[in-house]
């Protein structure tokens, strides 16, 4: 509707371009109109030329106002690929150090397992060796004990029974027989201290095994803390992906922004055209009308007058 009233207002200036010779010429034996008539209208005419000109230069406004907008919003476009391009390197090297950070902690988890598996399996093979010498030693031990009691009981036995015998000859040798009982006794004394000595070797054994056990506890312990870093490291990363979402995430609404900002270029730019458009068919039509006017005047003025 606006374009066919610019159209409008501009075939009325071209109307009004036309010399009044030729509006005067009588057409098709008419009445002449008057000097009167002739300066109401020409005065019309005038004014819809300053109306058409206002609108002229109020459309030029516009248009330059439009293309100081579009420049601004070329500069905005560049700013906001600037950033997308800066955030899509932002995060591309995030992403890397992420990744050699995974990589790092991946290969300390392996060595740690590796050192542990290999720690446990050292002290179980200390604690297989340490349960199978104190066994060994237990039975060394009692078979030691037992032999010894078995042969104090038999030279016992042997003595009783030779007293029994030979108590008329033993009297002579009473002295000599205590003494030797006395050495017995002795020896018997000795051979329970080295009992005693081997009891004491068996609890040092014992002894040896329960500070194994103890160390197994707390690399078993070590074990678990490194365990529970490595579940926080795994939290670390987990945090990290859902940050690295989130930055995707605005690069999206980013990137619909600048969507939406091209689309409104777009739609000024066709705005722009189908006003300059407008303007172009305005001037053809003034060019036009003024080639026909010529020909009319001439026309006219070559008639016969009645």
């Amino acid at each position: 509707m606006k374009r066919i009233w610019i159209l409008s207002i501009l075939w009325m200036a071209a109307l009004a371009c036309v010399p009044v010779s030729g509006i005067n010429a009588p057409k098709n034996m008419e009445e002449p109109k008057t000097d009167e008539q002739l300066k109401a209208e020409y005065h019309l005419m005038k004014n819809n030329l300053s109306l058409a000109t206002r609108e002229n230069e109020v459309v030029k406004g516009e248009n330059r106002m439009c293309k100081t907008e579009v420049g601004q919003l070329k500069e905005e476009v560049g700013g906001l690929k600037a950033d997308l391009a800066a955030l899509n390197k932002k995060y591309e090297q995030d992403m890397a150090v992420m990744n050699e950070k995974y990589g790092t902690l991946q290969t300390q988890f392996k060595t740690l397992e590796e050192q542990s598996n290999a720690k446990i399996q050292e002290l179980t093979n200390l604690n297989t060796a340490a349960q199978t010498k104190l066994t060994e030693e237990t039975l060394r031990f009692d078979k030691t004990l037992k032999a010894q009691q078995e042969a104090s009981a038999a030279e016992k036995r042997s003595l009783e029974a030779a007293f029994a015998l030979k108590t008329q000859e033993y009297e002579s040798r009473l002295s000599v027989l205590t003494k030797e009982l006395t050495e017995k006794e002795a020896a018997l004394t000795t051979r329970n201290g080295e009992l005693n000595q081997a009891k004491a070797q068996m609890e040092n054994l014992q002894k040896n095994l329960t500070e194994s056990q103890t160390k197994t506890a707390g690399l078993q312990k070590t074990i678990d803390e490194q365990q529970a870093t490595v579940q926080s490291l795994q939290k670390t990363m987990d945090e990290n992906q859902a940050a690295v979402a989130a930055l995707q995430q605005a690069l999206n609404e980013r990137q619909a922004t600048i969507a939406a900002m091209e689309k409104t270029i777009d739609e000024q730019k066709s705005t722009i055209g189908n006003l300059q458009k407008s303007i172009d068919a305005g001037k053809a039509v003034m060019d036009n009308t003024r080639a026909e006017s010529d020909p009319a005047a001439e026309a006219a003025e070559q008639a016969p007058k009645p």
